[in-house]
């Protein structure tokens, strides 16, 4: 409370603050990472383990079951799904929904899947494990204007390494990648003469590619790099290798076979963009550290600066996610305005202009107070922190309401405007504590639960209990100052709308007496109205004085009212 009274004495200082505070969250809600939804924990993962040409119950049985059996010892692992196709083994994990240190655990499957790997027999690949399944492609380019899928594999590959150029890009995946093959088929009838089969030519072929380094020569000392061209750089090279036969004849591959280079057999996927062959590039960002609006704005500048090179192909856009970032979080923006704007009017109708106002105008101070502390401690813009920010809307005013009527309540009393801040906050500081408290502690559960579902909607008790925290200090630190200079004392002010109905029984005058001046007035049935009341009916009948005629319970004491509504002196009780 000492450092309450301490910061309220430097009020430049805390509205300074307070301002700055806003200024912050201002620049935030332009500035800050943002993305669409929250960041899930890779709690799913696969493991690929291929045996080309072997039968399904074989793979079950040599390479699924070890891989199951050392995976499901693991504590991590919550869910194992296996599938067997002809050649392939594929295992789905999932792990716990209170895991967090998902490197640890997927450190510790790979760990488990080599200790299966040794129970393989000869044959199977090494197995696959792939803990990042989750990632998904913010933006797909694709790449077109030709029929020949190795020009378009080859212009995505290139434009893949100008992507990289972007520190803030997190990995580029090929979509649709044809694959290549180096298909070097013989004719039979030369195969025939020449006493060559696919045994023999592939080892002279092997022999003839290899990456051997060649050393160096020192000739009067000047050192010199031998390279020994023992590698293919191009199918040109290939073509022209020197192939024995079986007589000892040496001829060119191009003699004795056909060498192309051709998309994998058989076909695994291919794509299509408005009817023509494309390649794609999967684009994924980094989670909870990018501004995904600035970094697809700057991927559409890179590409525009590099379309030129590529041409006569194409590159296209077929899914930009940034773009459904912006159009989101502008929605839930403007439902976070049009909800201040409410909130505002409500204030104005039932709390009447200088309270209303007032009250009103700690809205967008505290919101964008709490939006900057959200920004700084490395919070990220998705449409779950806007939810949270639109709820506790509501909830945020009710400190600011309760301190300006107390304010206006010690200054109506004639209470100097120092004396009122002192008072309200002394007396309210304990009790907004404690409903705040209550409110934070209803949404405590929503912040300490664990799993996909809590993942997703986290954000929205960190808003609420965020911005509920700040309005609890602003209702002490802020509201009281501006209350200060703005709000004056008004004994008489005009009830607002909700109270003057709340009141308009209690209020009501009695019926007139008859006659036009008295100097005396009798009301009986109900108890004596309230002293302004009375001090209207007097001024309206010009009496002097009311006697009423009620009963009070024993013990009680009356003082008769002057004209003035108020007790002239002391009065002879009568029971």
């Amino acid at each position: 409370m000492t450092a309450i009274f301490f910061a309220l004495q430097r009020r430049r200082l805390i509205l300074a603050f307070a301002v700055l505070l806003s200024l912050i969250g201002a620049l935030a809600w332009q500035q800050m990472n943002r993305q669409e939804d929250p960041f899930f924990p890779y709690r799913y993962g696969q493991v690929l383990v291929e045996w080309p040409g072997a039968d399904p119950a074989e793979i079950e049985r040599l390479v699924l079951n070890p891989l199951e059996e050392e995976l499901a010892q693991l504590e991590e692992v919550a869910e194992i799904r296996g599938t067997v196709r002809l050649g392939v083994a594929h295992l789905w994990i999932g792990l716990q929904q209170h895991i967090y240190d998902t490197d640890t655990a997927w450190d510790r499957i790979r760990n488990a899947v080599g200790d299966a790997e040794r129970e393989f027999p000869p044959g199977p690949h090494a197995a696959d494990v792939r803990d990042r399944s989750m990632d998904a492609h913010a933006v797909t380019l694709v790449v077109t204007g030709s029929d020949d899928l190795l020009a378009l594999l080859d212009a995505a590959r290139e434009l893949r390494r100008d992507l990289f150029r972007l520190p803030e890009i997190s990995s580029v995946d090929l979509v649709a990648d044809p694959g290549e093959q180096l298909l070097i088929t013989v004719d039979p009838a030369i195969a025939l003469a020449t006493g060559l089969d696919a045994r023999s030519l592939a080892e002279q072929l092997a022999a003839s590619n290899r990456t051997l380094a060649g050393g160096t020569l020192e000739i009067e000392g000047r050192s010199l790099v031998l390279d020994p061209g023992t590698e293919f750089s191009s199918l040109e090279e290939l073509r022209n290798t020197a192939i024995r036969t079986s007589g000892g004849e040496v001829l060119s591959l191009s003699q004795v076979a056909d060498v192309a280079l051709t998309p994998a057999q058989p076909t695994t996927e291919r794509m299509w963009a408005d009817g023509q062959p494309a390649v794609g590039l999967g684009i994924v960002f980094p989670p909870n550290r990018v501004n995904a609006v600035a970094v697809g704005e700057a991927i559409r500048a890179l590409v525009d600066a590099v379309r030129a090179d590529y041409a006569p192909l194409e590159i296209r856009e077929m899914f930009f996610q940034p773009r459904w970032v912006e159009e989101r979080l502008s929605e839930l923006g403007r439902s976070l305005l049009i909800g201040v704007i409410v909130v505002a009017l409500v204030l104005l109708v039932f709390m009447g202009p200088r309270l209303g106002l007032l009250v009103a105008s700690v809205l967008p101070l505290v919101t964008f107070s709490a939006l900057a502390v959200f920004a700084l401690g490395g919070g990220v813009l998705h449409q779950m922190a806007i939810a949270g920010m639109v709820i506790a809307l509501g909830m945020l005013v009710d400190n600011a309401i309760v301190m300006v009527e107390n304010l206006q309540w010690h200054l109506d009393r004639g209470r100097s405007r120092r004396e009122a801040c002192s008072a309200s906050v002394r007396e309210l500081a304990a009790p907004l504590a404690a409903a705040t408290g209550t409110t934070l502690a209803a949404f405590a559960p929503l912040l300490l639960s664990s799993g996909d579902t809590a993942d997703f909607t986290r954000g929205i008790p960190i808003m609420v209990m965020l911005t509920l925290t700040v309005s609890y200090f602003y209702a002490l630190l802020v509201t009281p100052i501006l209350g200060a200079a703005v709000l004056k004392p008004m004994p008489d002010r005009n009830q607002p709308l909700i109270e003057s109905i709340g009141t308009a029984g209690r209020n009501r005058l009695p019926p007139p007496c008859s006659g036009a001046r008295h100097d005396a007035c009798t009301v009986t049935g109900q108890p004596f109205p309230e002293p302004v009341a009375v001090a209207r009916l007097l001024s309206i009948h010009g009496s002097k004085s009311i006697t009423g005629r009620h009963e009070l319970p024993r013990g009680h004491a009356h003082r008769p009212l002057g004209a003035d509504g108020q007790r002239p002196g002391r009065a002879s009780a009568r029971t």
